[in-house]
């Protein structure tokens, strides 16, 4: 602080004082002149103090800018002491500066005005500082508080048992304790924010093993008590939720593993509350399969297959790969599209595609001719994809490459496959309309009519077979191995049931029609005709059941879904009794789920009922 100057009067009455008149004398002695002199010296005095204080305040607002300069440099300082000294070392200098700067040819009254206005200043932005100062280190007290809990954190998560042994809560009081030491009340505070920091964060971590975290808490109803309640009840009820979860998804991993599904959606093989297990459930286990790294690409197409039920993620793959065929369509999505449809056709998998995936025909065919440019005419996918591009840009360029009816017939009569006699197809014509559509499709992919014939014909016989009823039908591995006699059975309980007329079919004469089968591959159901006379089979009315004269009709037309669920014996199948063994196992295992209820809060957590979880 600058050396408030010390005033010395320098004035003095003037030496020539006029004379004055009056009706009376008065005797100037020395003691009335030294009061005059006194007087007037006071009122000099004032005078120069009431002109110093105006001009203070104009000094004091052009100094006050700097003033704040330095206050602002250091208030958010969080060392008060430090904060402290470095201002009033600054702002003294500065007030000394502007003194000698701005006050030289100022009076000592304004001189010394100014200097007290400014430190009285200084005092005040002094104790500001101090307090911001002391702000800011309460700030980074927090900060510092918030690094140890993060250190904390990062502890309970890589340090095996840092939790369990204790080792988490002692480290806390320890710093808890040395922290605020003189402060009882606050020390309480934060030991209970480090407390449940630590139970929070051991509880939220033990709930993803919905299971044992559930056994835990049985175990010791304690367990967590410094968490928050309204959280611990959430995650409880969440554990429960997706333990019942997670084994109504093992159960439908059994039906896939054991290939059930197409008897899951007839009901036949329920979920664990004994609902009908839906084809989403089903569609969600495949794409667990094929996220899983204990699958391959090709597992999971044989269970899809098998099962006849799509997986999305790969269904999504094929219709992408078929629409990026474009100039500005991604080439990679078409490769990857291709790959699954060859992982299909290598497992006789195009009636999935078709009736499952409902993988249009377009995009089959594009898949198909693809296939047969890479694989039979060796060219590159480039070009391959090159083709299909032209096709699908100018159709009408390839409209009219067709093989002749003579060359298809020439072709059929060379199919060779196990079980084919050429005089007993039953489906001759049939036949010939797949050869020639497979035929077509390559003769566009680029080869000759010779090329594609061939290689259309080698196509039926690696895809296609006798069934027991003399027809060449698609290989289906999505069927279970008794299907013809699945049906041949079921037919004769039809004609014992006289359902079918018997005057007028034989037995032996009845077959199956199945429809669509020209459709690349596709064998979505059939209807009963008579061999011999190629005429359509109705089924007749059975009796209802109950107490009305009603009559209730059979559909002569069977879908594939009807073959799955009303066709198939399923009590004969081995994997359905190897998938009861494992149902029966899941449904222990939900009951254990079950008998952990979620824990009445009366005051704090309370108590769970007590249950004895039966014997894994």
């Amino acid at each position: 602080m600058p050396k408030i100057p010390t005033f010395e009067s320098q004035a003095r009455p003037t030496a020539e004082v006029g004379a004055v008149k009056a009706s009376f004398q008065v005797p100037l002695t020395n003691d009335l002149f030294s009061k005059a002199q006194t007087a007037l010296t006071d009122y000099y005095v004032k005078e120069k103090e009431e002109e110093a204080k105006l001009k203070s305040i104009d000094y004091q607002n052009k100094a006050l800018p700097k003033l704040y300069e330095v206050y602002d440099k250091y208030k958010n300082n969080p060392f008060p002491s430090e904060a402290a000294d470095g201002f009033n070392k600054e702002a003294t200098e500065v007030i000394n500066n502007f003194i000698n700067e701005n006050l030289s040819n100022e009076n000592k009254f304004v001189q010394r005005a100014v200097s007290t206005k400014l430190g009285a200043n200084l005092t005040q932005l002094n104790l500001a500082t101090i307090k911001s100062s002391r702000d800011a280190m309460e700030k980074n007290s927090e900060r510092v508080d918030k690094d140890w809990d993060s250190g904390l954190v990062s502890k309970m998560g890589t340090i095996p048992d840092y939790i369990e042994s204790g080792q988490a809560y002692n480290e806390s009081a320890e710093y808890v304790n040395n922290k605020y030491m003189g402060d009882p009340y606050t020390k309480k505070i934060k030991l209970d924010e480090k407390f449940k920091t630590i139970d929070t964060f051991a509880m939220i971590k033990d709930s993803k093993s919905s299971e044992q975290f559930l056994q835990k808490l049985k175990e010791n109803p304690d367990l967590y008590k410094n968490a928050d309640l309204n959280l611990k009840s959430q995650l409880i009820f969440q554990a429960q939720e997706n333990a019942n979860k997670g084994i109504s998804n093992t159960n439908v991993d059994n039906i896939l593993d054991n290939k059930l599904g197409i008897y899951a959606e007839g009901g036949q093989v329920p979920n664990m509350d004994g609902q009908t297990i839906k084809k989403k459930d089903l569609e969600e286990g495949m794409n667990r399969k094929a996220l899983s790294k204990n699958y391959t690409p090709y597992q999971v197409v044989e269970l899809s297959i098998s099962n006849a039920t799509p997986v999305p993620l790969y269904k999504s793959v094929l219709n992408g790969g078929y629409s990026n065929i474009s100039d500005t369509g991604k080439k990679e999505i078409t490769r990857q599209g291709l790959e699954y449809y060859r992982i299909f056709k290598n497992q006789n998998g195009f009636n999935v595609l078709k009736s499952d995936y409902q993988i249009d025909k377009q995009t089959l065919e594009s898949y198909s001719r693809m296939d047969f440019s890479m694989n039979v005419l060796k060219e590159t996918f480039d070009s391959a994809f090159s083709r299909e591009l032209q096709i699908k840009s100018k159709p009408e360029s390839f409209k009219f490459l067709n093989v002749s009816d003579k060359n298809v017939d020439s072709q059929f009569s060379k199919i060779d496959m196990p079980g084919l006699f050429l005089g007993d197809i039953q489906n001759v014509q049939s036949t010939k309309y797949i050869l020639r559509n497979i035929a077509n499709i390559y003769y566009k992919a680029g080869g000759s009519e010779s090329d594609s014939l061939i290689a259309a014909k080698e196509f039926i016989e690696e895809n296609y077979r006798m069934d027991l009823f003399n027809q060449i039908v698609p290989k289906d591995n999505s069927l279970p191995e008794y299907h013809d006699a699945a049906i041949k059975a079921y037919i004769k309980k039809l004609y014992d049931e006289k359902r079918i007329n018997v005057e007028k079919h034989k037995l032996d004469e009845i077959i199956p029609d199945y429809y669509n089968i020209g459709e690349f591959s596709n064998l979505q159901g059939f209807t009963l005709r008579n061999k011999k006379t190629n005429e359509a089979i109705s089924i007749g009315a059975t009796n209802a059941l109950g107490d009305f004269d009603e009559e209730i009709y059979d559909s002569s037309r069977l879908t594939l879904k009807d073959i799955r669920t009303k066709v198939y014996p399923l009590t004969e199948d081995a994997r359905y009794k190897d998938w009861v063994i494992k149902y029966d196992g899941l449904r222990t295992a939900k009951k254990r789920i079950s008998d952990l209820s979620k824990p009445v809060v009366e005051s704090g957590f309370g108590k769970p009922k007590d249950f004895d979880f039966p014997e894994k």
